[in-house]
């Protein structure tokens, strides 16, 4: 169920967006060089984004996972269970890279070419994932199924 639930987490936080929360928490001018991150080095500003980003939806799905009591409805080989810890491995991994690459001067574009391709492959990946395990829940006992 770990996989699922950071899956579905990293799913969520490619709908959600962050820039809203950072306004919120930290004002009108939230970016790198805004008036609060701007004496940080910008791998401060990539981390706190980071979390907000995946902190957020995790407890959202936290949420949705209790309260639609998804374990004891999903069949027991949970489909795309590797998609979903592959994909989401991927997306995690070239946002981490892409925190500690900022740290270095001079970092090239093809990094960040080759970073955009894998995530846009991951995201896409794991969308299909996501449909494939909502279509393998089974019907809540409370309700009844007539077909």
């Amino acid at each position: 169920m770990f996989s699922i639930k950071v899956g579905l987490t990293v799913f969520l936080s490619t709908l959600i967006p962050t820039s809203f929360f950072m306004r919120l928490i930290f004002g009108g001018k939230y970016g790198m060089y805004g008036t609060f991150f701007k004496d940080f080095p910008p791998a401060v500003f990539l981390s706190v984004n980071f979390i907000i980003t995946f902190l957020i939806p995790f407890m959202i799905i936290l949420l949705f996972i209790k309260k639609t009591d998804l374990v004891a409805r999903l069949p027991k080989p949970i489909p795309a269970r590797a998609i979903f810890l592959l994909c989401s491995f991927v997306i995690l991994l070239c946002h981490v890279l892409t925190t500690f690459t900022s740290i270095i001067n001079g970092t090239s574009t093809t990094f960040a070419l080759v970073n955009l391709m894998l995530m846009t492959a991951a995201q896409i990946a794991l969308f299909l994932a996501v449909i494939k395990l909502l279509m393998a829940v089974k019907p809540h006992e409370k309700y009844v199924y007539l077909g």
